[in-house]
């Protein structure tokens, strides 16, 4: 209930549900009590946690002031309830990660494709979507962290400042979604009635 009247979350949840038939994008990505109230629901929670709470899959960090056997009497009493499992014997293949979405593959059905929105509240906003290969391998370089800084920089000759000089954008916000099977750079343009 409370992102229905959520302009950030109602505009993420149409880029969803207009993604493509079969892009990993497009699915619902928030619940309410209608729509988790189903059969099989509770059920299929308890048998995700009791697969993946287990410590193999966890990494504990803790940071204090106190002396590292006190430290450690903590992680111990806090923890240890945590249940134990082995990892899968060797020789067992783990999931496949799920395969890439096509180079060629669009976000939209049909690209480029625009959509005009009536928000909750006054605002007047560009929203920019690319569809983009997985980037999770190029950890060390982060290059949509790189794109993002380049549209998003507020210095002189950058994106925003030429737009904010023409009167035609009062900022420029950007976001990165990082998926195992693609990415998705988002450029938000704050717009002046005149950029409109």
């Amino acid at each position: 209930a409370k992102n229905l009247q959520s302009d950030a979350w109602r505009l993420w949840q149409l880029g969803r549900a207009l993604a493509a038939a079969g892009h990993p994008h497009n699915h619902f990505g928030t619940g309410s009590l209608q729509t988790l109230n189903r059969t099989g629901v509770h059920s299929e929670l308890l048998r995700w946690y009791g697969d993946h709470y287990l410590s193999h899959t966890m990494t504990l960090a803790i940071v204090g002031a106190e002396d590292l056997d006190t430290l450690q009497s903590y992680a111990a009493d806090l923890f240890s309830a945590v249940p134990r499992s082995h990892p899968p014997p060797s020789g067992t293949a783990a999931a496949p990660p799920p395969p890439p979405v096509a180079p060629s593959a669009s976000l939209f059905a049909t690209a480029p494709a625009a959509f005009l929105v009536r928000p909750v509240r006054s605002l007047e906003l560009l929203r920019i979507m690319w569809s983009l290969p997985p980037v999770e391998s190029e950890y060390r370089s982060r290059p949509l962290r790189l794109v993002s800084r380049l549209l998003g920089g507020e210095s002189a000759g950058s994106l925003r400042s030429a737009l904010v000089r023409r009167g035609w954008i009062e900022g420029v916000t950007t976001s990165v979604e990082r998926q195992p099977a693609y990415s998705l750079l988002v450029v938000d343009l704050d717009l002046t009635a005149r950029g409109l």
